[in-house]
């Protein structure tokens, strides 16, 4: 079973990848693509297809997960295509703790301190949680909710 899941975000917040890390080139599009859990228009033909691995060695996962992403003038769009056996979820209001479940994640660093830093995920039932993370000394991590940015999500299985 297959879960894709769809962003598109009110504001643009793209760092550059330390050169030790891999590099995603996200494409401008001049047409943003259409929020309905399906990759086959126009915007995310352009935008490459990246299979993510393991955070911690780099290794590859058990479960398949490539990630796309393209940005226009005011939103930045990421696409999960997730392969997952058993998808599941409960929490079903907006800013519920939804990161204690299955979700897919972005994590947006701007200027790459990681001492602050955005986060939105997205439960397979369309749950947004979206937030500031403030981790000033890199233990002390404390999440403020934030449901003032429009993210808009759909989750299609």
């Amino acid at each position: 079973m297959g879960i894709v899941t769809l962003l598109g975000i009110a504001s643009l917040a793209v760092g550059a990848s330390p050169n030790a890390l891999p590099v995603y080139t996200c494409p401008k599009v001049t047409t943003p693509p259409i929020i309905d859990g399906k990759l086959d228009d126009a915007a995310w033909k352009c935008a490459p297809a990246v299979e993510l691995v393991n955070t911690v060695d780099g290794a590859p996962v058990k479960w398949t997960t490539k990630a796309r992403m393209c940005w226009d003038d005011t939103c930045l769009y990421v696409a999960f295509d997730c392969v997952d056996q058993d998808v599941w979820g409960t929490m079903l209001k907006r800013d519920d703790p939804i990161y204690e479940e299955e979700v897919a994640e972005v994590f947006l660093c701007p200027d790459r301190n990681l001492a602050r830093y955005f986060e939105i995920e997205v439960s397979p039932h369309n749950t947004v949680w979206d937030g500031i993370i403030a981790n000033p000394t890199g233990s002390d991590r404390v999440a403020k909710a934030t449901s003032s940015g429009p993210a808009r999500a759909c989750a299609r299985r």
